[in-house]
């Protein structure tokens, strides 16, 4: 199975993983077919498909008018630097918080200034996705083709770079490197992106597009967060196969974009987050259990930690889901003794210890449904 595995070349990797992606119901399209000139891409520097994200936004928001959608549009469009990160940040806000800049005034005379949002939150498979495969951006004097891109809404959310398994001179690392490169060239095709995928099909990993290699996460779990063992007994258990079906299962990587990714500043410099599997896991049974404490018995439960997996962010995105989920109904959460958020990819510090939090909500009327930490593996109760 792994010989078999490490004799493919890329371009049957690629084809692999765009049979995933149309199973997960991605519509599968070369990169040809939305060039410029196709009525899709509108440059070659532009990776955004306007008119898809134009269909889009008038589509989730059917009140506003057309002038108020191509507003919008031109909004997402136009940069205000060419500062790769801040322009991630931004268009991350566009598609978490929505657009609240655009003013319009209706056929009565009455203005509005409404949230115009650009991911339909509600019904996740309302949105439209795509697969593309070998995508050309030029931007300048760079020209680079990227291996699968995945859109939502004619915006392109990730990035999938693979390479051929068994090759020393093109391994992942090498895979993570090419990424920062295209980073640093063509710095405006990465301000949609919400995570990156690196991959030779037999191992694959996983962060934002500012993520140093060594915190590139494997995600090697089923739909229940419990691990399969590598390598694989079959093909379904490929890296491969695993880090698209548990990454890009179209509701998952919607709730992903929404509640699992985080900035913080450090050191005058933006850093990207976003949650490696057994936080994902922890932070979603522990929402759940919260939400069922709070309509019963009032007791969360506990989540078990082991030593560097990253319980100082579990909280912080734990925290953030309890908030502002319709469930809670706007509940209070007092402080934690437990550390600070991770902002520079080392572990939280004293992360051996024992730690209380009560980050749990307490609506009124309700106990406190408090929980402990316990630095982090991945299951709570």
């Amino acid at each position: 199975m792994t010989s078999r595995a490490n004799g493919l070349s890329e371009a049957a990797w690629e084809a692999l993983a765009m049979d995933a992606l149309g199973e997960l119901a991605w519509l599968p399209v070369e990169g040809k077919k939305i060039a410029p000139g196709s009525g899709e891409r509108e440059s070659w520097a532009e990776l955004i498909i306007p008119r898809r994200l134009r269909e889009a936004i008038a589509r989730i928001n059917p009140q506003l008018p057309d002038s108020a959608v191509d507003e919008a549009v031109k909004i997402v469009l136009t940069p205000r630097s060419r500062d790769a990160r801040a322009e991630n940040h931004q268009v991350h806000e566009y598609l978490t918080k929505g657009i609240r800049s655009v003013v319009y005034t209706d056929e009565f005379g009455a203005e509005h200034n409404p949230t115009i949002r650009l991911i339909d939150r509600r019904d996740p498979l309302a949105n439209e996705f795509l697969a593309v495969n070998q995508v050309t951006v030029v931007d300048g004097d760079h020209r680079r083709r990227f291996d699968i891109v995945a859109y939502v809404n004619g915006m392109p959310l990730a990035i999938i770079e693979l390479k051929k398994a068994g090759d020393q001179n093109a391994d992942l690392e090498g895979a993570h490197a090419q990424l920062i490169t295209y980073v640093e060239e063509l710095p405006m095709a990465f301000r949609c992106n919400v995570l990156c995928v690196v991959t030779d099909g037999v191992t694959a990993r996983y962060g934002t597009a500012f993520t140093p290699f060594e915190h590139y996460a494997p995600w090697t779990v089923d739909d229940e967060g419990r691990p399969v063992p590598q390598p694989p007994a079959s093909d379904e258990d490929l890296a491969l196969n695993l880090i698209l079906y548990g990454l890009f299962e179209q509701r998952r990587f919607i709730e992903r974009l929404r509640g699992y990714v985080a900035f913080a500043q450090a050191d005058s410099q933006l850093i990207k987050r976003i949650a490696k599997a057994q936080q994902y896991f922890a932070v979603s049974k522990a929402v759940d259990k919260t939400i069922e404490a709070v309509r019963s018995h009032g007791l969360a439960g506990v989540v078990w930690h082991t030593q560097g997996s990253g319980k100082s962010m579990e909280m912080e995105l734990y925290a953030n889901q309890v908030l502002t989920s319709p469930a809670l109904g706007n509940p209070t959460i007092p402080g934690t003794s437990c550390a600070p958020s991770w902002p520079t990819g080392a572990p939280a510090a004293s992360s051996s210890r024992r730690c209380r939090s009560s980050a749990a909500p307490r609506p009124s009327g309700r106990r406190d449904t408090s929980t402990r930490c316990c630095p982090t593996g991945a299951t709570s109760s």
